[in-house]
Protein backbone atom coordinates (compact mmCIF):
# COMPACT_ATOMS: atom_id res chain seq x y z
CA UNK A 1 0.00 0.00 0.00
CA UNK A 2 1.38 3.46 -0.86
CA UNK A 3 1.34 6.15 1.18
CA UNK A 4 -1.94 8.39 -0.57
CA UNK A 5 -3.74 4.67 -0.19
CA UNK A 6 -2.71 4.92 3.66
CA UNK A 7 -3.12 8.64 4.18
CA UNK A 8 -6.54 8.07 1.99
CA UNK A 9 -7.83 5.06 4.56
CA UNK A 10 -7.19 7.28 7.57
CA UNK A 11 -9.13 10.11 6.47
CA UNK A 12 -12.12 7.27 5.75
CA UNK A 13 -11.77 6.01 9.30
CA UNK A 14 -11.63 9.59 10.79
CA UNK A 15 -14.29 10.17 13.91
CA UNK A 16 -17.17 12.05 12.27
CA UNK A 17 -16.17 15.02 15.08
CA UNK A 18 -13.07 16.15 12.48
CA UNK A 19 -14.10 14.68 9.28
CA UNK A 20 -16.66 16.52 7.08
CA UNK A 21 -17.86 16.79 3.64
CA UNK A 22 -16.99 20.28 2.17
CA UNK A 23 -17.76 22.35 -1.22
CA UNK A 24 -15.10 24.71 -2.69
CA UNK A 25 -16.32 27.73 -4.78
CA UNK A 26 -14.05 29.52 -6.78
CA UNK A 27 -14.62 33.31 -7.87
CA UNK A 28 -16.88 32.14 -11.14
CA UNK A 29 -18.55 29.83 -8.44
CA UNK A 30 -18.03 26.72 -10.10
CA UNK A 31 -18.39 24.06 -7.35
CA UNK A 32 -15.15 21.12 -6.53
CA UNK A 33 -16.38 18.42 -3.75
CA UNK A 34 -14.23 16.65 -1.33
CA UNK A 35 -13.90 15.49 2.42
CA UNK A 36 -11.43 16.57 4.51
CA UNK A 37 -10.34 16.34 8.35
CA UNK A 38 -10.59 20.31 9.70
CA UNK A 39 -8.63 20.92 12.70
CA UNK A 40 -9.04 24.51 14.94
CA UNK A 41 -5.91 26.92 14.66
CA UNK A 42 -4.37 28.24 12.40
CA UNK A 43 -1.02 26.86 13.04
CA UNK A 44 -2.71 23.77 15.17
CA UNK A 45 -0.76 25.20 18.49
CA UNK A 46 -2.11 25.06 21.78
CA UNK A 47 -2.84 28.72 22.09
CA UNK A 48 -4.51 29.58 18.46
CA UNK A 49 -7.27 26.34 19.21
CA UNK A 50 -11.02 27.28 20.44
CA UNK A 51 -11.12 26.57 24.42
CA UNK A 52 -11.01 28.78 27.28
CA UNK A 53 -8.06 31.64 27.45
CA UNK A 54 -8.18 33.67 30.97
CA UNK A 55 -11.19 32.61 31.57
CA UNK A 56 -13.86 32.85 29.07
CA UNK A 57 -14.54 31.56 25.77
CA UNK A 58 -12.56 31.90 22.61
CA UNK A 59 -13.68 30.78 19.37
CA UNK A 60 -10.50 30.77 16.81
CA UNK A 61 -11.08 32.36 13.55
CA UNK A 62 -9.02 29.92 11.84
CA UNK A 63 -8.90 26.40 10.75
CA UNK A 64 -6.57 24.18 9.23
CA UNK A 65 -8.09 21.43 6.63
CA UNK A 66 -6.47 18.52 5.47
CA UNK A 67 -7.70 17.49 2.14
CA UNK A 68 -7.86 14.39 0.48
CA UNK A 69 -7.38 14.90 -3.77
CA UNK A 70 -9.63 12.26 -4.35
CA UNK A 71 -12.35 14.09 -6.89
CA UNK A 72 -11.95 17.01 -6.50
CA UNK A 73 -12.55 19.51 -9.78
CA UNK A 74 -9.91 21.94 -9.02
CA UNK A 75 -6.89 22.53 -6.58
CA UNK A 76 -8.27 25.22 -3.68
CA UNK A 77 -6.42 28.76 -3.65
CA UNK A 78 -6.11 31.54 -1.79
CA UNK A 79 -9.21 34.13 -2.80
CA UNK A 80 -11.56 30.53 -2.95
CA UNK A 81 -14.44 29.80 -0.13
CA UNK A 82 -15.49 26.26 1.36
CA UNK A 83 -18.41 25.59 3.15
CA UNK A 84 -18.54 23.44 5.89
CA UNK A 85 -21.08 20.67 6.91
CA UNK A 86 -22.78 22.95 9.37
CA UNK A 87 -23.12 25.84 6.57
CA UNK A 88 -20.71 27.99 7.48
CA UNK A 89 -18.83 29.80 4.42
CA UNK A 90 -14.98 30.12 5.17
CA UNK A 91 -12.10 32.11 2.60
CA UNK A 92 -9.48 29.96 1.74
CA UNK A 93 -5.92 31.43 2.97
CA UNK A 94 -3.64 28.99 1.39
CA UNK A 95 -3.41 25.61 -0.12
CA UNK A 96 0.05 23.33 0.03
CA UNK A 97 0.22 20.00 -1.67
CA UNK A 98 2.00 17.38 0.06
CA UNK A 99 3.36 15.46 -2.24
CA UNK A 100 6.79 13.28 -1.77
CA UNK A 101 8.62 12.11 -4.59
CA UNK A 102 6.04 13.93 -6.91
CA UNK A 103 3.04 11.36 -5.51
CA UNK A 104 -0.07 13.89 -4.47
CA UNK A 105 -1.03 12.45 -0.98
CA UNK A 106 -3.13 14.87 0.36
CA UNK A 107 -3.82 19.15 0.48
CA UNK A 108 -3.22 21.18 3.80
CA UNK A 109 -5.76 24.20 3.24
CA UNK A 110 -5.47 26.83 5.77
CA UNK A 111 -9.16 28.69 6.21
CA UNK A 112 -10.14 31.99 7.71
CA UNK A 113 -13.20 34.25 8.34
Amino acid sequence: MNLAAIVKSVLDDAPAEIKQAVVFRDKDGNAARGICTVVAGAANRSDDLDGFKAGAMVSEKTRRLTLHPDGLAFVPKAGHTVTLEDETVWNVVGCTPLAPGGVLVYYRVRIAR
